[in-house]
This record gives C-alpha cells, sequence and structure tokens, in this order.
C-alpha cells in the first residue's frame, strides 16, 4: 500500500512537469497510461475479492453442514 502511494505521488508528480512544459501529446499519453494501469489494478481486485468472497461463502456453508451433522 506505501509503494502504491509513492507510486501515485511519483506519477501525479511526472504527468504534472509534462503538462506545465507545454508538451500535450506526452502529458495526455502518460495520462491515458496511468488510467489504463489503475483499470487493471482495480480489475485485479475485484477478481480476487470475488474469489475471496466464493471461498467465504463456500466455509459458511461447510460449517453449516457440520453443524448440522454434529447436531450442534
Amino acid at each position: 500500500m506505501v509503494d502504491e502511494m509513492k507510486k501515485m505521488r511519483e506519477d501525479i508528480k511526472l504527468l504534472k512537469e509534462l503538462c506545465m512544459e507545454g508538451d500535450e501529446h506526452r502529458c495526455f499519453d502518460a495520462i491515458k497510461e496511468r488510467l489504463q494501469e489503475v483499470k487493471e489494478e482495480v480489475a485485479e481486485e475485484a477478481m480476487i475479492r470475488k474469489k475471496m468472497e466464493d471461498e467465504l461463502k463456500k466455509m459458511l456453508e461447510d460449517i453449516k453442514l457440520l453443524k448440522e451433522l454434529c447436531g450442534c
């Protein structure tokens, strides 16, 4: 998390420098690239969260079954 924040700050600093230099093409390309990276990170995190939710649901079903089997 700390590394991600550091990278984000560095990216923002670079984008500011590019935009301040008046190099709109490079600035726009850098923004597009960073946006794509963020989209990929969000998609990966969503996939991981979904997988964890599925695993939790299965574990809860297993616990329910075990309770029924032991009569708890």
